[in-house]
């Protein structure tokens, strides 16, 4: 769920994200990420619609986090 976080008020879902732990935003691309524990995989979404774009399989074993540094735009760390 998406949920604002000046009113509490559920604005969303991104689907598909088994155990998420984390998520990093990169508005600067217009993507966001989340780490999902349960299979090791990363979500790629759409941060004005909150659709999917890819899911990526780590072979991370309960990723627990994750951050984007926005100076090196390929760079994600889990």
């Amino acid at each position: 769920m998406v949920v604002d976080p000046r009113t509490g008020t559920v604005v969303g879902d991104i689907p598909d994200t088994p155990g998420v732990h984390g998520i990093a935003l990169a508005p600067e691309l217009k993507k966001g990420f989340t780490s999902n524990g349960a299979d090791g995989s990363v979500t790629v979404f759409n941060l004005s619609t909150l659709a999917t774009i890819a899911t990526i399989q780590t072979g991370a074993q309960n990723p627990d986090g994750i951050v984007y540094e926005s100076r090196d735009r390929a760079r994600l760390h889990f």
